[in-house]
C-alpha cells in the first residue's frame, strides 16, 4: 500500500519539476513594410524617435510617449502621413511586445502557484497518510488487548 501512494506522489513532483519554463514567443516583423525595407529618416525625425524612444524609456506607455514630445515632433506627425504611419507601427509594435511580455510573466506567476498547490496537495496527503497507518496501528493494539482481556476471562 505505501508503494501505491507514493509513486503517483513522486512522479507528480517530477512532473511539476521538470515542467519546462514558458519560452519567449517569436518575436514577428514589423507589419507594414517590405522585409528589410526601413523609412529613410530625416535629422528631424530621428529626433523625434529618440524622445519618443527616451519617455516610453523612462517608463510611459507607448502611445502615452506621444503627448510628452516637443512641438515640433508633434507638427511633424500632424503633417507627415509616411512618418505618423511608421512610428504608430513601432508604438504597436512596443505596446504589443510589452503585453506579450507582461502575460508572459503573468502565466509564469500562475504555473508557480499551481505548484505549490500541488505540493501542499501532496503533503496533506502525506500527512492523511501517516495518521492513518497510526490509526490502523492503534486498532490493531486494542484488538490484540481486547483478544488478550477474552482469554484471560475464560475458563
Amino acid at each position: 500500500m505505501r508503494k501505491t501512494i507514493l509513486l503517483p506522489l513522486v512522479a507528480l513532483v517530477a512532473l511539476a519539476a521538470a515542467a519546462p519554463p514558458a519560452r519567449a514567443a517569436d518575436q514577428p516583423p514589423v507589419p507594414g513594410r517590405a522585409a528589410g525595407a526601413e523609412m529613410h529618416l530625416t535629422p528631424q525625425m530621428q529626433g523625434c524617435l529618440d524622445q519618443i524612444k527616451a519617455t516610453t524609456d523612462r517608463g510611459k506607455g507607448a502611445f502615452e510617449a506621444i503627448v510628452m514630445v516637443d512641438d515640433g515632433c508633434i507638427a511633424l506627425l500632424r503633417d507627415n502621413a509616411e512618418f505618423r504611419s511608421y512610428i504608430n507601427t513601432r508604438l504597436t509594435y512596443a505596446m504589443h511586445r510589452d503585453e506579450a511580455r507582461q502575460w508572459r510573466k503573468d502565466q509564469q506567476s500562475v504555473v508557480g502557484a499551481y505548484m505549490v498547490i500541488w505540493v501542499l496537495t501532496a503533503g496533506f496527503v502525506g500527512l492523511l497518510w501517516m495518521r492513518q497507518r497510526k490509526v490502523k496501528g492503534e486498532l490493531a493494539r486494542l484488538r490484540a488487548d481486547l483478544d488478550r482481556a477474552t482469554k484471560d476471562d475464560g475458563p
